[in-house]
């Protein structure tokens, strides 16, 4: 009977996991969801998901609006430590007290009430690693069993589908938005042949193109000395404002910089 149960608990579990990596919602709600799931069929205080930064050596975690539990909103450098041991070898790995030394004291601090049952899981397909998966919880639990072990491995499989469909459609967006300002400047372009005007379209469009807040255009003489023309579009700090030089020798400081 009790093989019966566990057998009918793991095909309840994936059938709610097949339901939730088949909706259509963003990509936040899909995550939250995704660890509550497993949070409530393991009995955990918490799971959390870490996104990798492998050249800051960091791992970022994802922060969602009300969390219940109070998570470090600073990156964990996981150079040298557990962490860098699990992501290097794609292998899940339970922490012990010693394994907390080497992290900050805010990370330390808040791991230690959960060292019963700290997992970190990577979240990885064939050829990435997109995080980790941390398994949180202040009493002893069978991870390495059969039934939860297919639980979180099912989980970390399903976060690293979602994770690399989210890139993608990311970038594509990124694309079909460079591709509308290159559209739009060629429409421009076509419209007029007067320097001045084109100039002036210029930082727009390079504000479109790399997404943001703000582009400068100077143009100088062949000495770069003199500013022959400048202009900007949107958020533009002073120090790279040069229009109040226009048609002046640069100071040595803003000519050098």
């Amino acid at each position: 009977m009790p093989t019966i149960q566990r057998a009918g608990d793991a095909v309840a579990f994936l059938a709610k996991l097949i339901k939730l990596a088949n909706s259509n919602i963003q990509f936040d709600s899909k995550v939250g969801n995704f660890l509550s799931l497993l949070s409530w069929e393991l009995g955990l205080e918490k799971a959390i998901l870490m996104f990798l930064n492998r050249e800051k050596k960091e791992l970022v975690p994802h922060i969602r609006p009300g969390e219940d539990i109070l998570i470090p909103t600073e990156p964990l450098n996981f150079n040298q430590t557990f962490f860098e041991r699990a992501i290097s070898n794609r292998q899940s790995l339970l922490a012990e007290a010693r394994d907390l030394e080497s992290l900050s004291d805010k990370w330390r601090e808040f791991f230690t009430p959960f060292l019963p049952c700290l997992a970190v899981v990577p979240i990885v397909d064939d050829k990435t690693c997109y995080g980790t998966l941390i398994i949180l919880s202040s009493s002893s639990k069978e991870l390495d069993s059969g039934l939860y072990g297919q639980m979180v491995e099912s989980v970390a499989n399903q976060l690293s589908v979602t994770i690399k469909h989210n890139q993608l459609a990311t970038d594509t967006r990124k694309r079909i938005s460079v591709l509308n300002v290159l559209s739009d400047l060629g429409k421009s372009l076509a419209q007029t042949i007067e320097v001045e005007k084109v100039m002036s379209m210029i930082p727009q469009i390079a504000a479109g193109v790399f997404i943001a807040d703000g582009c400068a255009l100077n143009v100088l003489d062949e000495n770069g000395l003199t500013l022959l023309y400048s202009s900007i579009y949107g958020l533009v700090p002073p120090a790279y404002n040069y229009m109040r030089y226009q048609g002046q020798t640069l100071p040595l400081s803003v000519a050098l910089a």
